[in-house]
C-alpha cells in the first residue's frame, strides 16, 4: 500500500509551529509598521517646510510653512527668528527632529 499526504500528527506540528511563529512575531511587526509610518509623516512634514521654501523663492514673497513656525523669505533664507526645531513624537517614544537652520537649510534628525 502507497502512503499519500501527510498525517494528522505531521498536520497538527505545523499549525502549531505557524501559530506559535505568529505569537511571537506579530508584536514585532505591529512595532516596525507603526516605525515606518511615523518615518513617513516626518519625512512628509520636511517636505512641506521645503516645498514652502519654493514657494516663498518662486513667487518672490515671504511663506511660512505650515502649522510650523518656519518662515521663509523671498530668497529662501529663514526671516529672523524663523529658524529653529520642531519635534516629533510617536506613540513608542520615538522622537525626530526637524531643524531649518538660520540660512535655510532644512534637515531631519
Amino acid at each position: 500500500m502507497e502512503k499519500r499526504g501527510f498525517s494528522l500528527v505531521e498536520l497538527i506540528v505545523v499549525v502549531s509551529f505557524m501559530v506559535a511563529s505568529f505569537i511571537v512575531f506579530s508584536p514585532s511587526l505591529f512595532c516596525l509598521r507603526e516605525n515606518v509610518i511615523f518615518d513617513s509623516s516626518v519625512k512628509n512634514t520636511a517636505m512641506e517646510v521645503r516645498l514652502a521654501q519654493i514657494e516663498a523663492i518662486s513667487a518672490g514673497r515671504a511663506v511660512k510653512a505650515g502649522d510650523s513656525s518656519f518662515v521663509f523669505a523671498r530668497s529662501g533664507a529663514v526671516v529672523p527668528g524663523g529658524s529653529g526645531t520642531k519635534t516629533l513624537a510617536s506613540k513608542f517614544g520615538k522622537t525626530r527632529k526637524i531643524v531649518v537652520s538660520s540660512i535655510g537649510r532644512v534637515r531631519v534628525e
